[in-house]
């Protein structure tokens, strides 16, 4: 039976990485049920596998998502960061990055992609500038940014949950980096493409004539979402230290956000993407079976014996292989199965040492590895769709061409300030 989950797991992982033509949710239902038909694991056993946190923080991420949308708020930063830099074609490119990143640090990479692309690529067409690569820089900035908190990107809702990571954490291990890291891409992007981003007099003039005020249609609208948008924020930091789980904080402030607003719970509700929750229980379901059959352990111990249980080496290890991996597979799924692995690796290692660097090495090398494909996070597809459906075609080979040089960059500064804050003596 071992070999049989084996078989379900790498046909599962392949079909939904390799193509888009087949429905993802489809098929993990079908490895899902095929485990619990062939009764490897017992099913009450195996249902305790669903991470109920993470569900519920994804549903509570994705009602915020569609409440804050409605809003304007990301239409009112984008043209007044294209004001505040007086039409300047670069610097309104960078100012637009960083907010996305802070964004997609505070709300979610995915669905902050989904509402700034279509912004993004009326602010180029304003302002004259190349709209392909600055939608691909988007999405490599929000992956960045959205790897900084413990809701920022799916990922690290489920190595968080898995793991028990708190949201103060992320903040405390990862952010340094990824800060670092996205203060040399904005280095990268004002050296290497400064010369593509340059505004016509004319596009400048005509950005200057926006007005701000009126991408809000409803400031009350805007002024309550906000207010309980702060308190979720206050309460996930809290939770830090009270131990409460961030999923029921999420939901519950999620739906205390749509009373406060004064929305139809019914259509609040309908805004959750549900094919994307039972693809989500369905890996879990896949995953535990084999986690539970002792796959792990094997490849823990492999891992173990090459790196001579050198915890250094096992770090750079997994940041680099996460990072490899994640280029060519879908990085939810990947988080899925990887955050079971290095928990079987810490386990190896004595229990007075510190192994919590594995954890921030699987984050970043999950986030970066994802900018050197399209296939490597959701958020990349979504923006190619969004481009698509504007008549920007994003192909694989110009997404990569752009995206591996930040990658490479992103995971040497990685390694070396994984090297720096955990290692250097």
């Amino acid at each position: 039976m071992y070999y049989a989950i084996i078989v379900i797991f790498i046909l599962t992982y392949m079909l939904i990485s390799l193509t888009n033509r087949i429905n993802k949710t489809l098929m993990v239902l079908i490895g899902a049920c095929l485990v619990v038909f062939l009764n490897v694991v017992p099913f009450q056993t195996l249902s305790h596998q669903i991470d109920l946190n993470v569900i519920f923080m994804l549903m509570g991420i994705m009602i915020i998502g569609d409440i804050i949308g409605q809003t304007g708020l990301f239409e009112w930063i984008s043209i007044m960061l294209a004001r505040k830099f007086k039409g300047s074609g670069l610097l309104t490119v960078m100012g637009v990055l960083c907010a996305v990143a802070v964004c997609s640090a505070l709300y979610s990479s995915i669905a902050t992609l989904i509402l700034f692309v279509p912004i993004a690529i009326l602010l180029a067409q304003i302002l004259n500038l190349p709209v392909r690569p600055f939608l691909i820089l988007l999405a490599l900035f929000a992956n960045l940014g959205g790897a900084t908190t413990l809701i920022g990107d799916p990922c690290n809702m489920i190595v968080g949950s898995r793991a028990g990571v708190s949201y103060m954490q992320f903040i405390i291990h990862v952010a340094p980096a990824a800060a670092i890291i996205g203060i040399f891409w904005l280095c990268l992007v004002a050296i290497f493409r400064g010369r593509c981003f340059v505004a016509g007099t004319g596009s400048k003039q005509q950005i200057m004539k926006a007005l701000p005020e009126k991408a809000i249609p409803d400031f009350p609208l805007l002024r309550r979402a906000l207010l309980i948008g702060l308190l979720i924020l206050a309460a996930l930091i809290v939770s830090s230290y009270t131990r409460s789980e961030p999923g029921v904080i999420l939901l519950f402030g999620a739906i205390i956000m749509g009373l406060a607003c004064r929305l139809k719970m019914r259509n609040v509700l309908q805004k959750v993407d549900w094919p994307s929750i039972i693809f989500v229980g369905g890996l879990f379901v896949i995953i535990g079976s084999l986690e539970m059959q002792g796959g792990f352990d094997r490849i823990a111990q492999w891992m173990q014996t090459y790196t001579n249980g050198n915890l250094f080496a096992m770090t750079m290890l997994t940041l680099w292989g996460a990072a490899l991996f994640s280029s060519a597979v879908d990085n939810i799924p990947l988080a899925i199965a990887l955050t079971p692995l290095v928990g079987k690796i810490s386990s190896a290692f004595p229990a007075e040492m510190n192994t919590n660097p594995l954890l921030w090495a699987l984050v970043l090398g999950i986030t970066l590895g994802s900018s050197i494909s399209l296939l490597g996070s959701s958020g990349n597809y979504a923006m190619k769709r969004l481009a698509e459906r504007n008549k920007y075609n994003i192909g694989v080979m110009v997404f990569s061409a752009y995206g591996l040089p930040f990658a490479i960059s992103g995971l040497l500064i990685a390694s070396l300030y994984l090297y720096i804050r955990y290692f250097m003596k």
